[in-house]
């Protein structure tokens, strides 16, 4: 319609009206553009509050998972404390909770932590709508250490050897009256082991138990190791809990 018009009065000489005609196609032209890129930025900056909300809620998580794995692996490392203790003791003054300890000492958490969003957008190509340079660059280290803490879950020497010599009649019964509780809270997963445990082992087979222990050499040294490792976890999970809360701090502080 606009051309027909400008034809028509081009065909009439009307140039003042030639010159609206163009004046007005122009414009049209020129809100279009403009309707469509303000729509876009909308689009993009929904995409990105969405993106952000997403990355939030994988933190926070990750809190909740850091902070069990700390209570966790704090209960490993005195289990794992009392049965050093033990391997060095006189076999007669040892009996179940020694058995409980030496078993306890071994349990490992293997469940890598979130990072599902943050993966997601570095692939897509999306990342740099999470915030300015300092987001940025906040959550690339922060992932670097779930990398790194990821990489550390491993299965320790300690776990593989108590296992095979502890006579399973044993590590049944610890399993079924003292195994890992575990809940649910906001996504994350978190396990826990129970204060006390009582077996109900034959004394027989106790004593059995324990002088097959005490007889594997260097079993000390495999449990000192792991002591040492879950120490290191201990300052990791700290660490990586600190970095989770301020990055999640920031990106809230973005939203507002």
């Amino acid at each position: 319609m606009p051309i027909r018009r400008i034809r028509e009065h081009v065909a009439t000489h009307n140039w003042f009206a030639v010159a609206i005609d163009i004046l007005i196609v122009f414009i049209g032209v020129f809100l279009g553009i403009q309707a469509n890129n303000w729509n876009e930025t909308r689009l993009a900056e929904t995409a990105s509050r969405t993106d952000r909300t997403r990355m939030i809620e994988d933190l926070r998580t990750n809190e909740l998972d850091f902070e069990g794995r700390r209570s966790y692996y704090s209960d490993v490392r005195q289990h794992a404390l009392q049965a050093l203790k033990g391997f060095s003791s006189p076999a007669a003054d040892l009996g179940e909770e020694f058995l409980v300890h030496a078993y306890q000492a071994s349990q490992v958490r293997l469940r890598p932590l979130r990072r599902f969003t943050y993966d997601e957008l570095v692939s897509t190509g999306r990342l740099a709508g999470i915030g300015d340079q300092n987001i940025r660059e906040r959550a690339a280290a922060y992932y670097l250490v779930l990398t790194a803490i990821d990489a550390s879950l491993n299965v320790p020497p300690y776990l593989d050897r108590i296992r095979r010599e502890m006579p399973y009649a044993v590590q049944e019964r610890i399993r079924s009256r003292c195994g890992e509780q575990s809940r649910e809270v906001e996504g994350a997963v978190i396990r826990s082991l129970p204060a006390s445990c009582r077996t109900g082992l034959d004394s027989a087979l106790i004593a059995s138990a324990v002088a097959q222990l005490r007889a594997i050499p260097e079993m000390d040294r495999d449990l000192t190791r792991y002591i040492t490792d879950i120490d290191q976890r201990l300052n990791a999970y700290k660490g990586g809990q600190r970095r989770s809360l301020e990055l999640r701090q920031a990106l809230e502080d973005s939203l507002k």
